[in-house]
């Protein structure tokens, strides 16, 4: 089947549905009643704008899990209609898909939904997944992206040895992320996405634990497939 908006029997709906509750939100009062109704011309028009956007990440996001999932959107729609954990799964999409526009991100959420699709025994992982998603933008990605590499040691005695794990000291040396470094790490921690490393004659510094990815974390990044622009080593 084709991609394209007549391919998708739910998405519409779900647009149409929250759409109205969207700009409800954002707007209260009298303004937010006008505004959900679609009664002028400006806010038909905005409405509309948010419709054609939800519909192109819908389309982003079904067609990468049709392409890793190796199904059409009917079979694809079929299956999520007929088990409630991928039922579930299709609504943390949705939702995470709902907020935000990096393509990246769109991807890897049909990545992690086609995953599950194609084996059932990835639903819990694609669930977790999903989650850590949602509250991820590029600032998360480019992080987690950057504590993938080693870097050139920092510890007295580490001069020229290339060393597992970020501390927090050097991300907070990363150009762009120095105030906001406790909030991207904090995210990373909370959903499993990162690890303390620990080895053999490791160096205790006042910066605290080294963090890399989990194997969470790189599977995240695998599906997401982000290239970071501007590493930078603390």
């Amino acid at each position: 089947m084709s991609s394209g908006e007549s391919d998708m029997p739910l998405w519409p709906a779900v647009v149409g549905n929250m759409a109205g509750a969207i700009v409800g939100i954002m707007f209260a009062g009298p303004i937010g009643a006008v505004l959900a109704n679609g009664t002028g011309p400006a806010a038909q028009w905005y409405l509309e704008q948010i419709r054609r956007e939800w519909v192109h990440r819908g389309d982003v996001v079904l067609s990468a899990a049709e392409q890793t999932g190796g199904v059409d959107r009917e079979v694809l729609f079929e299956r999520i209609i007929k088990d409630p954990e991928l039922g579930s799964l299709m609504a943390r999409v949705i939702a995470a898909s709902g907020s935000t526009n990096l393509e990246e991100k769109l991807r890897g959420l049909g990545r992690t939904l086609g995953r599950a699709i194609a084996n059932e025994d990835r639903v819990d992982e694609a669930l977790c997944l999903a989650s850590a998603l949602n509250d991820m933008e590029a600032p998360h990605f480019r992080l987690l992206r950057l504590v993938q590499e080693p870097q050139q040691g920092t510890s007295p005695g580490e001069s020229g040895e290339r060393t597992i794990g970020w501390t927090r000291g050097n991300m907070e040396h990363v150009p762009g992320l120095e105030i906001v470094i406790d909030s991207i790490l904090g995210v990373l921690i909370r959903h499993g996405l990162v690890r303390e490393v620990r080895y053999a004659g490791m160096r205790i510094t006042a910066d605290g634990p080294r963090y890399a990815p989990s194997s969470l974390g790189e599977l995240c990044l695998a599906l997401v497939a982000v290239t970071v622009q501007g590493e930078a080593a603390g």
